[in-house]
Protein backbone atom coordinates (compact mmCIF):
# COMPACT_ATOMS: atom_id res chain seq x y z
CA UNK A 1 0.00 0.00 0.00
CA UNK A 2 3.07 2.45 0.60
CA UNK A 3 4.78 1.68 -2.44
CA UNK A 4 1.21 2.21 -4.49
CA UNK A 5 0.52 5.54 -2.47
CA UNK A 6 4.12 6.54 -3.78
CA UNK A 7 3.56 5.82 -6.65
CA UNK A 8 0.41 7.79 -6.93
CA UNK A 9 1.78 10.91 -5.15
CA UNK A 10 4.29 11.24 -7.75
CA UNK A 11 2.31 10.62 -10.72
CA UNK A 12 -0.19 13.22 -9.64
CA UNK A 13 2.11 15.78 -8.77
CA UNK A 14 3.87 15.44 -12.42
CA UNK A 15 0.27 16.09 -13.69
CA UNK A 16 -0.77 19.10 -12.15
CA UNK A 17 2.52 20.54 -13.66
CA UNK A 18 1.50 19.18 -17.15
CA UNK A 19 -1.74 20.50 -16.11
CA UNK A 20 -0.52 24.01 -15.00
CA UNK A 21 1.06 24.03 -18.61
CA UNK A 22 -1.40 22.64 -20.94
CA UNK A 23 -4.28 25.54 -19.15
CA UNK A 24 -2.22 28.38 -19.33
CA UNK A 25 -2.38 30.96 -22.71
CA UNK A 26 0.81 29.76 -24.55
CA UNK A 27 0.61 33.23 -26.29
CA UNK A 28 1.65 35.14 -23.10
CA UNK A 29 2.29 33.02 -20.34
CA UNK A 30 6.17 33.19 -19.42
CA UNK A 31 7.93 31.00 -17.01
CA UNK A 32 10.42 33.90 -16.86
CA UNK A 33 10.34 37.96 -17.26
CA UNK A 34 13.13 40.33 -16.86
CA UNK A 35 11.97 43.91 -15.26
CA UNK A 36 14.80 46.45 -14.77
CA UNK A 37 17.61 44.28 -14.70
CA UNK A 38 14.95 41.93 -11.89
CA UNK A 39 14.27 38.31 -12.74
CA UNK A 40 10.62 37.55 -11.97
CA UNK A 41 9.59 34.08 -11.94
CA UNK A 42 6.10 32.93 -13.81
CA UNK A 43 5.46 36.45 -14.67
CA UNK A 44 3.97 37.41 -17.81
CA UNK A 45 5.62 39.80 -20.68
CA UNK A 46 3.84 41.92 -22.58
CA UNK A 47 5.08 41.94 -25.90
CA UNK A 48 3.04 43.45 -29.52
CA UNK A 49 4.55 40.34 -31.38
CA UNK A 50 4.86 37.03 -29.16
CA UNK A 51 6.21 34.85 -32.69
CA UNK A 52 10.04 35.33 -31.26
CA UNK A 53 11.22 36.17 -28.01
CA UNK A 54 12.91 39.00 -27.04
CA UNK A 55 15.77 40.23 -24.69
CA UNK A 56 13.30 40.52 -21.84
CA UNK A 57 11.27 37.51 -21.94
CA UNK A 58 11.99 33.56 -21.85
CA UNK A 59 9.77 30.53 -23.29
CA UNK A 60 7.64 32.79 -25.27
CA UNK A 61 5.16 32.05 -27.70
CA UNK A 62 5.61 28.88 -29.44
CA UNK A 63 8.38 28.12 -27.33
CA UNK A 64 6.52 27.15 -24.45
CA UNK A 65 4.37 24.87 -26.31
CA UNK A 66 7.63 22.94 -27.11
CA UNK A 67 8.48 22.84 -23.96
CA UNK A 68 4.68 21.40 -22.64
CA UNK A 69 4.96 18.72 -25.78
CA UNK A 70 8.64 18.15 -23.39
CA UNK A 71 7.44 17.94 -20.68
CA UNK A 72 4.93 15.76 -21.53
CA UNK A 73 7.32 12.91 -23.03
CA UNK A 74 9.02 13.54 -20.19
CA UNK A 75 6.36 12.79 -17.57
CA UNK A 76 5.39 10.21 -19.40
CA UNK A 77 8.88 8.31 -19.48
CA UNK A 78 9.64 9.06 -15.92
CA UNK A 79 6.42 7.53 -14.33
CA UNK A 80 6.84 4.86 -16.18
CA UNK A 81 10.31 4.58 -14.51
CA UNK A 82 8.80 5.27 -11.23
CA UNK A 83 6.46 2.55 -11.43
CA UNK A 84 9.54 -0.06 -12.25
CA UNK A 85 11.67 1.64 -9.75
CA UNK A 86 9.33 0.98 -6.65
CA UNK A 87 8.76 -2.30 -8.13
CA UNK A 88 12.07 -3.08 -7.55
CA UNK A 89 12.32 -1.47 -4.10
CA UNK A 90 9.39 -3.84 -2.78
CA UNK A 91 11.08 -7.18 -4.26
CA UNK A 92 14.29 -5.86 -2.85
CA UNK A 93 12.97 -5.15 0.33
CA UNK A 94 10.99 -8.20 0.89
CA UNK A 95 13.94 -10.17 -0.46
CA UNK A 96 15.98 -8.53 2.41
CA UNK A 97 13.40 -9.24 4.89
CA UNK A 98 13.07 -13.03 4.27
CA UNK A 99 16.56 -13.26 3.79
CA UNK A 100 16.89 -11.87 7.64
CA UNK A 101 14.55 -13.92 9.00
CA UNK A 102 15.11 -16.86 7.14
CA UNK A 103 15.00 -20.62 9.41
CA UNK A 104 15.62 -17.77 12.13
CA UNK A 105 12.92 -17.23 14.87
CA UNK A 106 11.56 -13.57 14.75
CA UNK A 107 9.10 -11.93 17.04
CA UNK A 108 6.75 -9.51 15.98
CA UNK A 109 8.45 -6.41 16.58
CA UNK A 110 11.76 -7.87 15.92
CA UNK A 111 9.81 -8.31 12.30
CA UNK A 112 8.62 -4.98 12.02
CA UNK A 113 12.09 -4.06 12.73
CA UNK A 114 13.52 -5.00 9.83
CA UNK A 115 11.17 -2.88 7.54
CA UNK A 116 12.80 0.49 8.32
CA UNK A 117 16.23 -1.35 8.25
CA UNK A 118 15.70 -2.50 5.08
CA UNK A 119 14.87 0.63 3.64
CA UNK A 120 17.67 2.31 5.17
CA UNK A 121 20.07 -0.43 3.38
CA UNK A 122 18.61 0.58 0.30
CA UNK A 123 18.75 3.70 0.89
CA UNK A 124 22.63 3.66 1.54
CA UNK A 125 24.15 1.01 -0.28
CA UNK A 126 21.69 -0.56 -3.23
CA UNK A 127 19.56 2.44 -4.26
CA UNK A 128 21.77 2.73 -7.36
CA UNK A 129 21.53 -0.64 -8.50
CA UNK A 130 17.66 -0.85 -8.57
CA UNK A 131 17.45 2.27 -10.22
CA UNK A 132 20.53 0.87 -13.11
CA UNK A 133 18.13 -1.83 -13.03
CA UNK A 134 14.63 0.02 -13.16
CA UNK A 135 16.05 2.01 -16.23
CA UNK A 136 16.84 -0.84 -18.54
CA UNK A 137 13.09 -1.92 -18.60
CA UNK A 138 11.95 1.45 -19.03
CA UNK A 139 14.11 1.74 -22.45
CA UNK A 140 12.80 -1.72 -23.59
CA UNK A 141 9.55 -0.17 -22.58
CA UNK A 142 9.94 2.75 -24.90
CA UNK A 143 11.89 1.35 -28.11
CA UNK A 144 8.11 -1.08 -28.03
CA UNK A 145 5.89 2.44 -27.43
CA UNK A 146 7.54 3.89 -30.47
CA UNK A 147 7.82 0.94 -31.87
CA UNK A 148 4.11 0.54 -31.85
CA UNK A 149 3.26 4.02 -32.46
CA UNK A 150 5.79 4.38 -35.70
CA UNK A 151 3.70 0.93 -36.85
CA UNK A 152 0.23 3.15 -36.93
CA UNK A 153 1.79 6.76 -38.15
CA UNK A 154 3.60 5.04 -41.18
CA UNK A 155 0.50 2.71 -41.77
CA UNK A 156 2.41 -0.08 -41.92
CA UNK A 157 -0.16 -2.08 -39.99
CA UNK A 158 -2.62 -1.66 -43.21
CA UNK A 159 -0.08 -3.51 -45.18
CA UNK A 160 -0.79 -7.60 -45.19
CA UNK A 161 2.81 -8.05 -46.41
CA UNK A 162 4.29 -6.84 -43.39
CA UNK A 163 1.98 -7.84 -40.93
CA UNK A 164 4.02 -10.83 -40.09
CA UNK A 165 7.28 -9.36 -39.92
CA UNK A 166 5.60 -6.41 -37.44
CA UNK A 167 4.11 -9.11 -35.43
CA UNK A 168 7.63 -11.17 -35.38
CA UNK A 169 9.58 -8.12 -34.05
CA UNK A 170 6.22 -7.17 -31.66
CA UNK A 171 6.56 -10.78 -30.17
CA UNK A 172 10.50 -10.95 -30.02
CA UNK A 173 10.50 -7.22 -28.06
CA UNK A 174 7.77 -8.33 -25.62
CA UNK A 175 9.73 -11.57 -24.97
CA UNK A 176 13.16 -10.01 -24.20
CA UNK A 177 11.21 -7.34 -22.32
CA UNK A 178 9.75 -10.05 -20.23
CA UNK A 179 12.98 -11.89 -19.43
CA UNK A 180 14.79 -9.21 -18.74
CA UNK A 181 12.37 -7.98 -15.88
CA UNK A 182 12.80 -12.02 -14.35
CA UNK A 183 16.04 -11.73 -14.52
CA UNK A 184 16.24 -8.09 -12.90
CA UNK A 185 13.93 -9.79 -10.19
CA UNK A 186 16.35 -12.52 -9.63
CA UNK A 187 19.19 -9.87 -9.66
CA UNK A 188 17.31 -7.84 -6.74
CA UNK A 189 17.63 -10.80 -4.63
CA UNK A 190 21.13 -11.50 -5.52
CA UNK A 191 21.38 -7.81 -4.45
CA UNK A 192 19.56 -7.53 -1.44
CA UNK A 193 21.47 -11.39 -0.20
CA UNK A 194 24.97 -10.27 -1.22
CA UNK A 195 25.48 -6.68 -1.30
CA UNK A 196 26.76 -6.90 -4.56
CA UNK A 197 25.90 -4.21 -7.36
CA UNK A 198 23.38 -4.77 -9.68
CA UNK A 199 26.03 -6.00 -12.75
CA UNK A 200 27.46 -8.39 -10.84
CA UNK A 201 24.32 -9.93 -9.08
CA UNK A 202 22.91 -10.17 -12.90
CA UNK A 203 26.31 -12.01 -13.86
CA UNK A 204 25.91 -13.86 -11.37
CA UNK A 205 22.22 -15.04 -11.51
CA UNK A 206 23.04 -15.59 -15.83
CA UNK A 207 25.85 -17.25 -14.29
CA UNK A 208 23.31 -19.57 -12.17
CA UNK A 209 21.17 -20.33 -15.09
CA UNK A 210 23.68 -21.44 -17.22
CA UNK A 211 25.46 -23.93 -14.98
CA UNK A 212 21.83 -25.44 -13.68
CA UNK A 213 18.82 -24.81 -16.50
CA UNK A 214 16.84 -27.99 -15.43
CA UNK A 215 16.97 -27.24 -11.61
CA UNK A 216 15.99 -23.68 -12.53
CA UNK A 217 13.31 -24.49 -14.50
CA UNK A 218 11.62 -26.55 -11.94
CA UNK A 219 11.95 -24.30 -9.29
CA UNK A 220 10.55 -21.84 -11.51
CA UNK A 221 7.72 -24.19 -12.20
CA UNK A 222 7.11 -24.70 -8.46
CA UNK A 223 6.90 -21.09 -7.71
CA UNK A 224 4.62 -20.08 -10.18
CA UNK A 225 2.19 -23.47 -9.40
CA UNK A 226 2.62 -22.10 -5.49
CA UNK A 227 1.57 -18.58 -6.63
CA UNK A 228 -1.27 -19.45 -8.41
CA UNK A 229 -2.41 -21.74 -5.48
CA UNK A 230 -2.04 -18.83 -3.33
CA UNK A 231 -4.16 -16.69 -5.39
CA UNK A 232 -6.80 -19.29 -5.74
CA UNK A 233 -6.71 -20.10 -1.92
Amino acid sequence: TIFLLLKISFILLWGLVILSLLTCDTNSYRFISFDNSEIKIGEKCVLGDTSSPTPNCVFSGSYTSYLIRILIILYSITTIWVIYFFQGMQEYMISYIFYKCFDKKKSLVQFLCLIPKAFLNFTLYNCGSIIFGSFLIVILTVIIIFFEIGIHIFGINQNPKLLNLTGFIRKALISIQKFIKGLNRRAYMYVAITGENFCSSMRGIILIFASHPMTTAIIELYNKLILIMGIIV
